[in-house]
């Protein structure tokens, strides 16, 4: 039987062959057809990627990925650029989470620059969105996943009008203490703004009237025990 499989495969047969050698060698065929068969399945992945239709891509890169993880790997380079790909196309469609998960994914595959730099672009479209909603926290949060080495001035200052208005909220709120700790932050992301200079301002006018405030009914107080003392 394992003569007749050799030689139905294409396989040469010595006579003299023992079976498990002509096994061997049997087993090495098909391995080596298998693989071909996965990186066609790849390619053809591949075009499918480049043609936008991205379900039926990764579908077929991810039973390769099953079936053959070195030889999915051969082709990691390509396969995280299909991955940009997609991502691309989600952020132009304003699908900010799925497109981060799925530089995410691009980047286990090979971690290529192109990825690095549009996970950037991406947080920082996902934490003005929040800003716009008001929701100054989750901005933040999505700012500081961005790596130190990676953020520019450009994300520094985004950093420090949040704070600012994070800051201009707490003493709103009469929170003075939460208010100068928000702003010694702040200070670090956006030394010369003139938001954070008035809001400074606000702030000290604010403690002041509080200490007056305070000193004003110390005073009256005195008045009231001296004149009690005098009756």
């Amino acid at each position: 039987e394992l003569v007749a499989a050799a030689k139905r495969f294409g396989l040469k047969v010595d006579g003299a062959a023992s079976s498990r050698t002509l096994a061997t060698a049997l087993a090495d065929h098909l391995s080596l057809g298998a693989k071909a068969r996965w990186r066609a399945e790849i390619r053809h992945g591949l075009d499918l990627a480049r043609s936008g239709d991205y379900e039926d891509a990764f579908a077929l890169l991810d039973a390769v990925y099953a079936a053959d993880p070195a030889v999915y790997m051969e082709m990691s380079e390509p396969i995280a650029e299909a991955y940009l790909l997609r991502a691309q196309a989600l952020f132009s469609r304003g699908n900010y989470d799925a497109a981060l998960e799925t530089l995410r994914l691009g980047q286990t595959v090979k971690k290529l620059p192109q990825l690095a730099r549009l996970a950037i672009e991406v947080k920082v479209a996902l934490a003005r969105g929040y800003m716009e909603l008001g929701e100054l926290g989750r901005a933040l949060e999505t700012l500081d996943a961005i790596e130190l080495e990676e953020a520019g001035p450009e994300l520094k200052e985004m950093r420090g009008r949040i704070l600012v208005r994070q800051a201009a909220l707490a003493l709103e709120q009469g929170d003075y203490g939460r208010t100068k700790t928000i702003l010694d932050r702040a200070r670090v992301q956006k030394s010369d703004g003139a938001d954070l200079l008035l809001l400074e301002r606000r702030l000290t006018w604010a403690q002041n009237a509080v200490l007056f405030s305070v000193v004003g009914l110390v005073l009256l107080g005195l008045a009231l025990v001296a004149v009690a003392v005098l009756w």
